[in-house]
């Protein structure tokens, strides 16, 4: 066949067709340019790493189930009227002095509360009858007049909000005291019992802040902005100084700040290198990775671990590490983890969940979390073994 000459008409009935479709089309997907074999080639692009913990193999969930944590055990009420829905009572079994000196703690601080609460309420209930009486009884009294009636009224009510004002004011210093007292006695009870006789020379306070340079040596997080933080406390491990603190890290978004680390942050000195490494231990999708990975360089990555490291930072890897790695296991509370060692220090970054890093108030003391803490710090001396002492050298 003949090829079809392009003449003017031609080229222009081709252009008109083509601008009526352009016009007439709402979505882009629809146009499809032709695409030249240069536009095909594409630069190849480096693989995602998931920074969220895949589900094992079947294999292996079979071989290692993942130990579960201390159910409630709901206790039966009072009973109650017909209709009526019965309200489940939770306690739980303390298997240790230190967690049931912890509830103990908590009762008291709940019943000094609810009593000021109460008087609280009562309070305000009698002011508010006070206020109306203060506007209906002059009312009612002959010979007042509207003035010394509305005088009364505003004098009544003037004096019950003054009052309830003050009580307010004790209300919020009394409460603040006996929950610094809680407090205190939850960490005097909650460190015995994660750190026993594990370290030496603990000393702080619930009322100690971590100083933010400390976090910010890590190298872990970059852009940090504000670090909130209590119960800073040093300790001695070995020959190891360390620190130890409840801790929650921020950065600046683009409306407010957005939280980076939330949980147990550590340091312990005497475990150095010049080459960096960093190791992230995935969780799941509650789990915050560390935010300056995309500006390292990748060593390892894998089901459950990434590693990025310059130098020869692999050699800090040795058999005695991974082992000590491989026997951390992430989970509903224990979320993940950032280990980073260079000049200044090893450092690990502990995700919690809530369970463990907001204090019980209202609701029974759950002992599980803390149980799953001290397991963890206890795999925590472990690798700060494997990391001052590589080879097993006694």
């Amino acid at each position: 066949m003949e090829e079809e000459k392009k003449t003017p008409e031609v080229e222009e009935i081709k252009a008109t067709e083509q601008q009526q479709i352009e016009e007439e089309s709402d979505f882009a997907d629809e146009m499809k340019p032709e695409v030249t074999e240069e536009a095909k080639v594409e630069e190849p692009k480096e693989p995602e790493v998931n920074l969220y913990a895949e589900p094992a193999p079947e294999s292996e969930e079979t071989m290692k189930e993942e130990p579960k944590q201390e159910e409630q055990a709901p206790v039966e009420a009072a009973p109650m009227k017909k209709g009526k829905k019965r309200k489940e009572v939770v306690t739980y079994v303390y298997d240790d002095p230190e967690l049931q000196s912890i509830e103990d703690a908590r009762k008291v601080f709940h019943e000094q509360y609810h009593k000021l609460n109460v008087i609280k309420w009562i309070i305000t209930g009698v002011g508010l009858v006070l206020i109306i009486a203060g506007w209906v009884i002059p009312s009612l009294i002959q010979g007042l007049g509207s003035n010394i009636t509305m005088y009364v009224a505003l004098g009544v009510t003037a004096l019950v909000l003054v009052g309830i004002a003050i009580y307010s004011h004790f209300f919020r210093k009394k409460t603040d005291a006996y929950m610094r007292i809680y407090f205190k006695d939850y960490y005097i009870h909650s460190n015995k019992y994660v750190y026993g006789d594990m370290v030496e020379n603990l000393t702080g306070t619930v009322d100690d802040k971590l100083p933010q340079d400390l976090l910010v040596q890590s190298n872990i997080y970059k852009d940090v902005a504000k670090v909130g933080s209590r119960a800073f406390m040093n300790f001695t491990y070995k020959d190891h100084k360390g620190i130890v603190a409840d801790a929650a890290a921020q950065k600046k978004g683009d409306r407010q700040l957005e939280t980076l680390f939330v949980g147990k942050f550590l340091k312990f000195e005497g475990i150095t290198s010049q080459d960096e490494v960093l190791i992230y231990l995935k969780g799941n999708k509650r789990a915050l990775p560390p935010n300056s990975l995309k500006e390292r360089n990748l060593i390892e990555d894998s089901r459950t671990m990434v590693v990025y490291g310059s130098g020869k930072a692999r050699t800090l890897l040795t058999k005695k590490v991974r082992e000590a790695l491989a026997a951390f296991d992430t989970n509903k509370t224990f979320i993940d983890m950032a280990i980073s060692v260079n000049s200044n220090g090893l450092f690990l970054a502990m995700g919690y969940e809530d369970d463990l890093m907001v204090l019980p108030l209202e609701k029974a003391f759950n002992p599980a979390p803390t149980t799953q803490n001290k397991n963890d710090m206890a795999k925590v001396f472990a690798l700060v073994d494997a990391f001052a002492n590589p080879h097993g050298e006694k």
